[in-house]
């Protein structure tokens, strides 16, 4: 879906995903420990997926990425980052940056879009959100 819509109507639809399923935005009430979100494939091949750590009810580190079945990951992908620099961004910076907002931020809802990556910034969410349900006991539909 998020590839395919518009991003006002990508973010209406996150936000409602968010409510009717009670999902936290936080690690705030979640246990000591590594945690892994992995989201379904994107239209174009990739599943998403971050790895964070839990302590004392904040996240500490995180690593997010997008990954074809192959094994080619966007982060690493030198040439794909070329290309992707037209639009100001690449996966490799834009996740970062993403990364880094979370770890100040504590709330996904809080990190910002990347200008060239906003589409990218739903799908980390996503799998940041699906992270978090673990965390907390629960399992996110999809």
């Amino acid at each position: 879906m998020i590839e395919r819509s518009p991003v006002d109507t990508v973010k209406a639809n996150f936000e409602l995903f968010i409510i009717k399923n009670s999902l936290i935005t936080t690690a705030l009430k979640c246990e000591d420990e590594n945690y892994f979100g992995i989201t379904p494939v994107d239209d174009y091949g990739y599943l998403h997926l971050v790895s964070l750590k839990i302590n004392q009810g904040k996240i500490i580190t995180i690593h997010y990425d997008e990954l074809l079945s192959n094994g080619k990951n966007k982060r690493t992908d030198i040439d794909y980052n070329r290309e992707m620099l037209i639009s100001r961004t690449s996966p490799s910076i834009a996740y970062q940056r993403y990364e880094e907002q979370l770890i100040k931020k504590q709330d996904y809802k809080k990190v910002d879009a990347v200008t060239g990556a906003t589409y990218s910034l739903y799908r980390f969410r996503m799998a940041v959100a699906k992270a978090l349900e673990k965390a907390n006991g629960n399992k996110p539909t999809d």
